[in-house]
């Protein structure tokens, strides 16, 4: 009747009983040691106080950070060596050595927490940059965070916050001014300090140009604030040509050619050189143009013409229809010929396009297609890496047709242009992080091709910028390996060319001067990332107080007022995913605005920021706090409040005690013993470790030490998680507190019980009266023998309650044939197997009560008999 079970959900293990032999008795000697944060060797005396020479011991270590080095095992007296690793935690350990049935106590200080960084200090360029240094702390719990004095261009893209050493990394963006500037990135008292240089300033001479329609050629001086400047040069315009050096450092000059204008518009375009625009204005040209004729007409099919063009000016022709292609005349001056080609017309009806040259037009007019064509398919999807795939075309004898396609990304190639025949397509890989769609046409059918965006992770930063209502300028690091392109939200905002890249890139970007008394705020979306704009009107006067709050550690929320001058428009930015804005309001600009923060659930102080119309407001919160109270601390069985006694099994209610996902129990090296310690979570009871059977953030459930009690009548418990402690709570000590498993796990209904034949018991399947059952229960205090923490209950001889074990079934007192540890189980889950008395009345719902000394399990506990 004592067979394994694992009814209770605590702990299932392997049984094996030792084998049984001569009576050997040893003793040790010192009983404990000491050791410093850094541990170090020791040894245990054991001695054979009784038993023959032969008598053999073992030595087996309860921790993970104490090793067995020698000694093990052995036969009558001798010696056991140990090793005890460096403490790496900021709170004080101990742990236990069983030697020869003897318990070796083991005490170790705290570690200590130090730090020190490498390099101390970095220089970047003018343009920006990246770069990281180390943080060696002295143990791998101590705590530390990262604050950047300038988080607008120095940037901490590593994590923030943490324990143990690590690498800090950081982004500088790129310097907008001429001045050099220099910030710091503050951790574990060290200060790591970043300079950078000053743009260089460049000055044009003559800062722009005018040229005639005919074209011409110009130079421009440039003037640079000092010969390390260098500077590139680059036309933003196909008609403005630099024929000489495009880049170079201090003085330089660079030369240019201005093709002639052909239309009667003028036109502007501009030459870019550093970080200075050269504007170049050309008037549009005057000249005449005569025609040979004025148009053509073209079959479905298509073909080629052309016509001779007379005038003394140069020009260039042009066509307003994609399927008309000029293939010769396309840049000449005075009077000369154009040739064209048409496309065949996919479509049924007829259409026009005109080729212009000058102030003239030339009309083309095409019929449109006479026959029907079919399409075996009308649609592909392309995977990201790109693919080849084929359609059908069926068409009647002598109906010509063409595949057409206007996306650069589909290669085509058709097997036929009349009848029946098949169009292959290829599709190059995408690499942009946006799904694309394309057709194709064949004749007036029409086949599309759908491509998966590419897998593109980016790193944009900073994530929001503030601007004054005198405007300014800014820049924006993106880090990633695909395409990407930018677009600006409103109209004040203008990027700078081009506004794409596929690489690493610093996007800059101007802020136009806000002449509103409103603020305002909009965005540039790059690569599907939001960077948020927010820029004061200019007659507003904005004050936020206070400029900082702090936050506890647990989570919580703290109102800043902002004053504002009548009309301002103003709305909250927060800097971290931890922190919200849950609500605000603003009247006439003054308002009020609540900051809330989650738990920290790290150990060390978080900051973040909240910008209210660009004043930032800094928010300070607390490290990660525990917090237990006495009321929540209950039996596991019964769920119920009340004394603690030694062994029992109890659950533990609070907030900040372990990991958002719960974390189940785990052995020890031994096999023979659950770990006190789950993640980075202990429960100590009298500064004692508890056996712990799951820990999570609001939940854990760990098992009383037989230490707690004796002659004191109460316990103080602590819970730790990551080296913080929570308060101190004081519970009263019972020498018992019985309580019985349920099935529910609620306390009440039907326990956990077990037939003579081993099944369940339940209404479906009563006891019979006369026949064993076996309960499961907690709370039994003392043993005999005494109950070790936390080990699993194997051997021939198994621990029994102190206290006298008494059970009563339906109202009537139950013989007890065992009460002890369950076999198998975790020391704390006991077990009691009695008789069912023959005169209890059956039912489905027999209420069962045991006793431990005077104290009785809670009511409402059931059975089933027949």
């Amino acid at each position: 009747m004592r067979a394994c079970s694992a009814i209770a959900g605590i702990l299932l293990a392997a049984c094996a009983a030792p084998a049984l032999g001569q009576t050997c008795v040893f003793s040790i000697s010192p009983a404990s040691s000491n050791f410093s944060a850094a541990g170090g060797n020791d040894i245990i005396n054991v001695s054979l106080t009784s038993g023959p020479a032969t008598c053999s011991r073992t030595a087996t270590s309860n921790a993970n950070w104490i090793t067995i080095s020698f000694g093990t095992p052995g036969t009558g007296n001798g010696t056991v060596g140990f090793t005890v690793q460096a403490n790496p935690f900021i709170v004080e350990r101990s742990g236990t050595i069983s030697v020869a049935g003897s318990t070796f106590t083991v005490t170790q200080s705290a570690g200590s927490c130090t730090y020190s960084i490498s390099p101390s200090s970095s220089n970047v360029s003018a343009n920006g940059g990246s770069g990281s240094f180390n943080l060696t702390v002295g143990a791998n719990t101590c705590p530390w965070t990262a604050v950047s004095s300038s988080p607008d261009w120095l940037i901490i893209t590593s994590a923030t916050s943490g324990a143990g050493s690590a690498t800090i990394k950081y982004t500088a963006s790129s310097n907008p001014t001429t001045a050099s500037r220099s910030a710091t990135i503050a951790t574990g008292g060290q200060s790591f300090t970043v300079t950078q240089a000053g743009l260089c300033a460049l000055t044009l001479n003559p800062p722009s140009a005018s040229v005639a329609s005919l074209g011409a050629t110009g130079t421009i001086a440039v003037q640079a604030s000092g010969s390390s400047c260098a500077w590139n040069a680059v036309s933003n315009n196909d008609w403005l040509t630099l024929t000489g050096a495009t880049s170079g450092s201090g003085n330089g000059t660079v030369a240019y050619t201005a093709a002639p204008n052909t239309t009667l518009q003028d036109r502007t375009g501009s030459i870019t050189i550093g970080n200075t625009g050269f504007t170049v204005l050309q008037s549009g040209s005057s000249c005449n143009f005569t025609l040979s004729n004025r148009g053509q007409s073209l079959p479905s099919s298509g073909g080629t013409g052309s016509f001779l063009v007379t005038s003394s000016c140069p020009w260039t022709p042009s066509t307003n229809a994609a399927w008309i292609t000029i293939t010769s005349g396309a840049s000449t001056t005075g009077s000369g010929t154009v040739t064209f080609l048409v496309g065949g017309n996919t479509g049924t009806a007829d259409r026009t396009g005109v080729i212009t040259v000058g102030s003239q037009s030339y009309a083309i007019q095409q019929t449109g297609v006479a026959c029907a064509v079919v399409l075996g398919t009308s649609a592909f999807a392309a995977p990201a890496g790109g693919a080849s795939a084929s359609f059908h075309v069926s068409a009647g004898e002598g109906c010509g047709w063409t595949a057409a396609t206007t996306a650069p990304w589909i290669t085509l190639a058709a097997t036929a242009v009349s009848g029946e025949g098949d169009v292959s397509i290829t599709v190059a890989p995408n690499t942009t992080p946006q799904a694309r769609t394309a057709t194709i046409t064949v004749a007036n059918q029409i086949f599309k091709v759908t491509q998966e965006a590419a897998n593109c992770d980016f790193n944009i930063a900073p994530a929001q910028a503030t601007f004054a209502a005198s405007g300014g300028a800014g820049s924006i690091r993106i880090i990633g390996a695909c395409a990407w392109s930018a677009v600006a939200g409103a109209g004040w905002i203008a990027l700078a060319t081009p506004a794409s890249g596929t690489d690493n890139a610093d996007l800059r970007y101007t802020i136009a001067t806000n002449t509103s008394s409103d603020a305002r705020s909009s965005t540039i979306r790059i690569a599907g990332q939001t960077v948020t704009i927010v820029q004061s009107g200019k007659d507003c006067v904005i004050s936020v107080l206070p400029t900082g709050v702090e936050l506890p550690g647990r989570g919580g929320s703290a109102a800043v007022t902002v004053s504002g001058s009548k009309g301002c428009r103003w709305e909250p930015a927060k800097s971290e995913s931890w922190l919200s804005v849950p609500t605000w309001s603003a009247v006439d600009g003054s308002g009020t605005v609540t900051i809330a923060a989650k738990p920290n659930p790290a150990p060390g102080p978080r900051y973040g920021t909240v910008v209210i119309a660009g004043q930032p407001v800094v928010v300070a919160q607390a490290g990660l706090e525990i917090s237990i109270r006495a009321e929540g601390v209950l039996n596991a069985a019964s769920f119920a409040a009340g004394p603690v006694a030694p062994g029992e099994i109890v659950t533990i209610f609070g907030e900040g005690m372990g990991p958002a996902d719960a974390v189940k129990y785990s052995l020890e090296p031994d096999g023979q013993h659950i770990a006190s310690m789950l993640g980075a979570a202990q429960v100590l009871f009298d500064g004692i470790p508890a056996p712990l059977i799951y820990v999570s953030d609001t939940q854990l459930s760990a098992i009383v030490p037989y230490s707690v009690g004796g002659a004191a009548a109460s316990t103080e418990l602590r819970v730790l998680n990551q080296g913080v402690s929570s308060p101190p709570v004081t519970l009263s000590v019972a020498p018992a507190a019985p309580a019985i498993f349920t099935l529910n796990a609620s306390g009440k209904g039907a326990g956990a019980v077990l037939n003579q034949d081993n099944s369940l018991n339940a209404p479906a399947n009563a006891a019979a009266r006369n026949s064993i059952i076996q309960i499961f229960a907690t709370g039994e205090g003392q043993t005999t023998p005494p109950g070790e923490d936390g080990k699993l209950a194997t051997g021939a001889v198994l621990p029994k309650p102190r206290l006298a074990v008494t059970v009563q079934i339906g109202g009537q007192a139950a013989t007890v044939l065992y009460a002890g540890a369950a076999p198998c189980q975790v020391a704390g889950l006991f077990q009691v197997n009695a008789r069912i008395p023959q005169n209890v009345v059956p039912g489905s719902a027999v209420p069962v009560i045991i006793r431990v000394g005077t104290v009785a399990s809670q009511n409402g506990v059931t059975i089933a008999v027949k």
